[in-house]
């Protein structure tokens, strides 16, 4: 199971409203990985990052670390004996999800239309 981790909403049942975690769960959607949503709030995302072990998506101005969602831990490429992969930022989440589960539109879609320009 795959865990997406994203700051919740102010709106009923806590619906996303951040484009970049949409983009990670349609990516999760489309290749029809499982996955479940949790939320963490603002306040508590450094010690989430600290107990699960994600590298800093960038620095401040005061070289403290910056860290930010989507988050995501990875436990269907792990056994039980190893920790799960996890990461963060929106671009390399979406390149890992490409790499690890590689899904081909070939089976799924039509083949594109052949176009003659005259």
């Amino acid at each position: 199971m795959i865990t997406l981790y994203e700051f919740p909403s102010c709106l009923p049942n806590q619906i996303p409203v951040s484009l970049f975690t949409t983009l990670v769960r349609c990516a999760l959607t489309y290749r029809q990985l499982p996955f479940h949503t949790d939320f963490v709030r603002i306040q508590h995302l450094e010690a989430l990052v600290q107990r699960i072990g994600v590298k800093p998506t960038a620095t401040h101005p005061d070289d403290s670390l910056k860290y930010t969602v989507p988050i995501i831990a990875d436990k269907l490429n792990s056994d039980d004996s190893t920790p799960p992969t996890v990461i963060s930022d929106l671009v390399v989440i979406l390149v890992y999800l490409e790499n690890t589960y590689h899904y081909s539109v070939s089976n799924h879609c039509p083949a594109p239309l052949q176009l003659t320009y005259l």
